[in-house]
């Protein structure tokens, strides 16, 4: 049977009138037919309106019905053969030219979607040790964010802070073997532990004494000097190992390392009370055999502690190089600030306000602490040295 439209075609072809069927219809089968500028465009891959253009400036074959809103149409066979025929570059310069916010939105939502992406990430990723608390009887380990990453038991009461004044932590984050990771080291009454950093024991350090305080200082890439008590230093490397001891009679609440003459070789810095608990001293130990002695520095009684006759002013704080070593030395707000070039000379005297207000509440000979009463303690300080100095 021929439909009405194939019969009508028949009857006028001799009058040399060319019917174009209709989608769905004459010799094509529906599968191939593709209507309306969507399905065109679909195939093209591009969007209505650039199929419309390339049907007037690229010749694009489609096809309409009669009428004055014919609806258009195309054979599938025919637009795979135009797209073919056209040159590559082209075709993808005009897709780009088509709609080039597509590109531009698509990378911001690439960025936005990465951004958000790695904010997670390193908001979940936990970084090394930083921080610390008790609970109960776990030492609990915690990273800048507080976020907890591990807890070890530990003995009752053995990690409150030294006794001293000091208020340090019995607590030092450090990477121990220039590994890239940060170790912990705590201490108990018995021993000195260092935990990796996921908070396996790696070492401990017995020194058969009770440690009654604990500063810790890298020396080098080796060496790892670490205050036991105030009259205990002890030189351990990076697997805990003692290697060397210093022992002071006195008490040294202060540790500090610096390359105080500038040859590579840092010193190890200690800072305190001598033993006759009147004047203040500082003892660099020598680099190479960190149990011995290479300077020490023995301040003298100042006229406030003369005054009130006090035990003696001790080491408040001790601040290394790299220009001056800084002391600051006194009680009760009554400091003085002592600095001291690389050679342990004496660069600078300052008081401080406390000191100074109780300077003039005593009244002494001098109405104020001038430039004399300076002169006066730097030519009393004291500096030996265990060998002659470079």
């Amino acid at each position: 049977m021929f439909s009405p439209w194939q019969l009508l075609a028949q009857r006028v072809r001799n009058f040399g009138i060319v019917i174009q069927y209709p989608p769905g219809m004459g010799n094509s089968a529906a599968g191939d037919i593709l209507n309306g500028w969507k399905q065109i465009a679909s195939r093209l891959g591009v969007d209505p309106s650039t199929a419309q253009r390339w049907e007037r400036e690229r010749s694009l074959p489609v096809r309409r019905l009669p009428g004055i809103k014919g609806r258009v149409w195309a054979e599938r066979v025919e637009i795979n053969r135009w797209r073919a025929g056209q040159p590559a570059e082209a075709l993808a310069a005009e897709l780009v030219r088509q709609r080039p916010w597509r590109s531009v939105v698509g990378a911001a939502v690439l960025l936005v979607a990465v951004g958000l992406g790695a904010k997670l990430w390193l908001g979940l990723r936990k970084g090394p040790p930083a921080d610390w608390r008790v609970t109960g009887d776990a030492l609990v380990v915690m990273d800048a964010g507080g976020r907890e990453l591990w807890r070890r038991p530990v003995p009752p009461g053995s990690l409150q802070r030294d006794p001293y004044g000091t208020d340090k932590p019995p607590i030092w984050f450090g990477d121990l073997d220039s590994d890239g990771k940060v170790e912990t080291l705590f201490r108990t009454r018995a021993a000195v532990y260092c935990l990796s950093e996921r908070g396996d024991e790696r070492w401990r350090f017995e020194p058969g004494r009770e440690i009654s305080q604990f500063r810790v200082a890298r020396m080098g890439r080796e060496w790892l000097v670490v205050s036991l008590s105030p009259t205990h230093v002890a030189a351990l490397d990076a697997r805990g190992s003692l290697r060397s001891e210093y022992r002071h009679a006195g008490r040294l609440l202060h540790l500090a390392v610096a390359d105080l003459d500038k040859d590579g070789a840092e010193e190890a810095i200690i800072a305190g009370m001598m033993p006759d608990r009147r004047r203040a001293t500082l003892v660099v130990l020598d680099p190479q055999r960190l149990g011995t002695e290479r300077a020490v520095v023995v301040l003298p009684r100042n006229c406030l502690e003369k005054a009130d006759r006090m035990e003696g002013a001790s080491v408040q704080e001790l601040r290394a190089p790299p220009e001056l070593l800084t002391l600051i030395v006194g009680k009760a707000g009554s400091y003085l600030i002592w600095e001291f070039d690389t050679k342990l000379r004496v660069s600078q005297v300052a008081p401080a306000a406390g000191f100074l207000q109780r300077h003039r509440e005593l009244n002494h000979k001098h109405a104020e602490f001038g430039a004399a009463e300076i002169e006066e303690l730097t030519q009393a300080v004291e500096v030996r040295w265990s060998k002659p100095e470079r």
